[in-house]
């Protein structure tokens, strides 16, 4: 049967039509397909303190693990606990790097730690207002208003456990301005609220044109940095390992200021 001209066009406009249909019935389905498989995800909790560092290693791990998203929240220390046992089943902490490794025996007396790698070391420091130059030692420190982290944060905490042991926590405590973090203290520095901060010593040098004070009576204040992964997902220890690869993890330690810890 031979089929005019008109005819012919009604089979290409039904023809189309099919095509049109159909494709809208598998677009969704292939839309819904993908979203159904998300990226690869690593939740990490980390001390304030610590962001420099954290930052440049992550931005390396997503480089050169392709297509993955490294989530990264900072906090005081105690914060992050907090966080982590209150935490959604979907916002997991897969790696809780507090500024120091107290932290982490009590989240492994919960249970938490699956594994841990050994970082570095850091000590706290007095950090300067610019053109502060009547603070010279411990006597003249305590003529001012100094900043220092709540005990949350590793920074007060230590402080105020050795120096409630050596006896000068009743003298610092009336001139304390409590903040959150110590970036938070640092910053109160930076802008000239206040004359002086007792910081960790990496977070001080994170401003050059900034004097710092090593004092006696803060000699003994000294946090070991430890990661511990939360979770036995193969990227977890990949990131572990990361944090302390001699490629990149140990000399970013280093640009940023730790000590690093020897690697066994």
């Amino acid at each position: 049967m031979k089929c005019g001209p008109i005819t012919l066009f009604f089979v290409v406009l039904v023809g189309m039509g099919i095509v049109i249909m159909m494709s809208g019935i598998f677009t969704p389905l292939f839309i819904q397909s993908v979203k159904s498989e998300p990226l690869p995800r690593l939740n990490i909790l980390a001390a304030v303190s610590l962001r420099p560092y954290v930052e440049e290693v992550a931005d390396e791990f997503e480089r050169t693990h392709g297509i993955i998203i490294v989530e990264r929240h900072y906090g005081a220390s105690e914060d992050l606990m907090t966080r982590i046992q209150f935490q959604p089943e979907h916002e997991t902490a897969d790696i809780y790097l507090p500024a120091d490794d107290s932290y982490i025996e009590k989240a492994r007396q919960k249970g938490w730690v699956k594994n841990t790698v050994p970082l570095a070391t850091m000590k706290a420091v007095v950090m300067l207002g610019e053109g502060e130059n009547k603070i010279q030692d411990w006597p003249t420190l305590l003529e001012h208003r100094i900043s220092l982290a709540n005990e949350n944060a590793a920074i007060g905490q230590l402080t105020r456990e050795h120096l409630k042991k050596t006896g000068d926590w009743a003298k610092l405590e009336p001139k304390l301005v409590g903040v959150l973090n110590v970036a938070e203290a640092a910053n109160a520095v930076k802008i000239g609220v206040l004359p002086a901060a007792i910081v960790w010593e990496p977070v001080a040098k994170n401003y050059p044109n900034l004097r710092r004070l090593e004092l006696p009576e803060l000699k003994g204040i000294e946090a070991k940095i430890v990661a511990a992964g939360l979770t036995k997902k193969t990227l977890t220890q990949k990131f572990l390992d990361a944090l302390v690869s001699p490629e990149h993890g140990l000399p970013t330690l280093k640009k940023h200021h730790f000590t690093p810890i020897e690697q066994r």
